[in-house]
């Protein structure tokens, strides 16, 4: 039996919440978060939010569509990205239109992302970091 660890693990209570949040959310707002993941393993719509700038920088939060692990991701086209706030709107009311939309495209993030490393990700790198320095 695994233990939920408060140093490491987010406590039971907030886990609830946030099923309770994707249980009961028609749409998930979020700005470049793995709850885009929990949101596709609920079969929930996300708008992903890239309107300001990266870590307090003067660059634009857009250039986290670069990077590797966020890219492959968008590329499964699980959610929409909103780059304005007329976009915000649009891709909310996309979505409350017809939740279904992208659903496949969802299960397919579930399938090709969401599949592997269930639980032993850290474990997982951990072993590939130790054979890069063998």
């Amino acid at each position: 039996m695994t233990i939920l660890r408060d140093d490491v693990d987010q406590p039971v209570e907030d886990q609830h919440g946030l099923a309770e949040s994707l249980y009961h959310s028609d749409v998930m707002l979020t700005e470049y978060s793995t709850t885009i993941l929990e949101a596709a393993i609920c079969d929930l719509p996300v708008v992903n939010i890239s309107l300001y700038e990266f870590a307090d920088t003067d660059v634009s939060a857009s250039l986290n569509n670069d990077f590797t692990h966020i890219k492959r991701i968008l590329d499964t086209g699980a959610l929409q990205t909103a780059s304005t706030e007329a976009q915000v709107i649009e891709f909310i009311n996309y979505y409350l239109e017809d939740r279904s939309r992208d659903r496949e495209n969802r299960q397919k993030l579930v399938d090709t992302i969401v599949d592997h490393n269930r639980g032993v990700a850290g474990q997982d790198i951990g072993k590939y970091i130790y054979g890069l320095l063998r």
